[in-house]
């Protein structure tokens, strides 16, 4: 009996709200406000989120085995070949072997930077071009010296430069940055930044 009416109660409960509810859309609709109901997680969704959950473990661990910065995630060409990866389904055998990375795929990306930088060299707008330069040490405590140009078009990096045995004297890095110069096309620059 005592079940019977608490069965009652909650049945009472659950009419009152879901009319509440309901008077609540009328008004919102009257008002002109959009209403969106509201969606019930299925089961496909909550295994979906279990799936979702060992697949960041394991970004997460090849993250930290391999010391990957954790920038790399908001890296627009790292989203680009993760977005891009499961358009081919199951048909991609995965991330490219190290040895095309460094052969093939690397001559490839070289090749389409070439391709750039003569767009970028033939554009009307590459006026007012500056050269810069910049010296730092990589991981293998090489000695290293990036050239860039700089324009109103724009940003491009020209090459690196192993100093590694070179005495980098001004003599040296004046060289260099002539070299740039006569890529980039003389007329074009207009200044050197050291």
């Amino acid at each position: 009996m005592v079940t019977h009416q608490f069965e009652e109660l909650e049945k009472e409960k659950k009419e009152k709200e879901f009319k509440k509810r309901k008077v609540e859309q009328l008004d919102k609709l009257s008002s002109g406000e959009a209403v969106k109901p509201k969606k019930q997680s299925t089961l496909k969704a909550a295994f979906s989120k279990q799936d979702c959950s060992k697949v960041d473990q394991l970004w997460g661990r090849a993250f930290y085995a391999n010391g990957l910065s954790f920038r790399l995630v908001k890296d627009p060409h790292f989203k680009a070949a993760v977005a891009a990866t499961p358009s081919f389904g199951e048909s991609y055998p995965g991330p490219p072997s190290m040895d095309r990375l460094r052969t093939t795929i690397l001559e490839r990306e070289k090749q389409l930077c070439r391709d750039g930088l003569a767009s970028f060299q033939e554009s009307p707008q590459l006026t007012e071009a500056t050269i810069t330069s910049d010296g730092w040490s990589n991981v293998r405590r090489r000695r290293l010296l990036n050239l860039l140009v700089v324009s109103p078009k724009g940003e491009m990096f020209l090459k690196a430069v192993d100093t590694g045995g070179e005495t980098k004297d001004a003599a040296y890095i004046v060289g260099q940055l002539i070299d740039c110069i006569r890529e980039v096309g003389a007329d074009s620059v207009i200044q050197v930044y050291r």
